[in-house]
């Protein structure tokens, strides 16, 4: 789903001081993912490691999705698992953001 991802999305999510937990929950596990397994602390951070990136959609299309870590997994392990980190779900409270869930 990754690939669905479009500027619009980045910029509709980069907009949010206070998101829903549902979208706090996939740009943690996008900072996560994207940042070798390194926990963001907050939200700010967060969102300062993934959609204020300048080169974030390059870094999403060139992902490559079959070298992740096994601490990067394991880090993201606490994301997954949480109920709220579902597509479908997610897009009850952001659109752009079912799109990098």
């Amino acid at each position: 789903m990754m690939s669905s991802v479009c500027m619009a999305d980045i910029t509709e999510i980069k907009s949010m001081n206070n998101p829903p937990e549902a979208v706090k929950t996939t740009i943690y596990a996008l900072a996560v993912l994207l940042g070798g397994g390194v926990v963001p602390q907050d939200w700010a951070t967060a969102r300062k490691q993934t959609v204020t990136e300048k080169d974030l959609m390059h870094r999403i299309q060139s992902f490559d999705k079959n070298n992740i870590s096994d601490n990067t997994i394991r880090a993201l392990q606490s994301y997954t698992c949480k109920d709220d980190f579902k597509p479908d779900i997610v897009k009850q409270k952001s659109k752009a953001a079912s799109a990098i869930c």
